[in-house]
């Protein structure tokens, strides 16, 4: 059984048997094994296998499977969950008591999952770091673009610095440095988001692609394997897709 479910603030893939090509997207990752172990790495002749839970910090290309029952975690940097998890350095196992402990909010919160994946997600992030962290609060330039790109995933980087008085390149530098993402990559993000919206709700791999505003259907599989290491088929396949709203 595969389930997928897309948040807001990041997701949660539960699978049995399941292996991705090499990829990076933006969300950090944290693949919890509940039996059976999983394989990390940057690229399959570099797999690292473990029984032990698995972070993985964004952006770092990573080819990513499991044996046995896992759940994977996904954490969107811009959301609150997100920016608490920035303070993880490296990617890498996780040993110990964290790593029991991990484990068994992944394990309780299993059959509930589609009703409380924030619930799940907010409890692994606050175990994994100090909650302290999370109380850093967000420019309002980058609110601002974030609100704007949330709105038409289209808009160009130089309106969006106009709009909060900044250079093209500062309102960049700006907007990485809090959601740890550029703004085009951002924008694909959303879009990607509202292409699986459109797909679970029943529309097919082309005209999800229209409705969230690829330039086509070549451009959305692309843009799927970029970030979630799976083409847009992979989650018609599976056995639920839900959008958690």
């Amino acid at each position: 059984m595969t389930t997928v479910l897309l948040a807001e603030g990041g997701g949660v893939h539960v699978a049995a048997l399941a292996r991705t090509s090499r990829h990076a997207h933006h969300a950090a990752k944290l693949l919890i094994p509940l039996d059976g172990f999983v394989d990390v790495g940057p690229h399959e002749r570099a797999l690292e296998r473990t029984r032990a839970p698995f972070w993985v910090v964004p952006d770092e290309p990573n080819v990513a499977g499991c044996e046995g029952p896992c759940v994977t975690f996904f954490f969107d940097p811009r959301a609150a969950d997100g920016r608490l998890l920035a303070s993880l350095p490296r990617s890498g196992p996780i040993e110990g008591r964290v790593a029991e402990d991990l484990r068994a909010i992944a394990r309780g919160g299993l059959d509930t999952l589609a009703r409380d994946a924030r619930d799940v997600q907010r409890e692994l992030s606050r175990r994994l770091v100090d909650d302290q962290a999370s109380r850093r609060r967000e420019d309002r330039r980058v609110r601002v673009m974030r609100e704007r790109l949330d709105g038409d995933p289209s808009f160009e980087l130089a309106e969006l610095a106009r709009a909060v008085g900044l250079s093209p390149w500062h309102a960049s530098r700006v907007f990485a440095e809090v959601t740890g993402l550029p703004p085009k990559t951002y924008a694909l993000w959303r879009k990607l988001l509202a292409a699986y919206a459109a797909q679970s709700e029943g529309a097919s791999i082309a005209t999800a692609a229209s409705l969230a505003g690829f330039a086509d259907q070549a451009h959305y599989t692309r843009t799927a394997r970029r970030f979630m290491g799976q083409p847009p088929s992979y989650f018609h396949r599976a056995d639920g897709v839900v959008l958690l709203r």
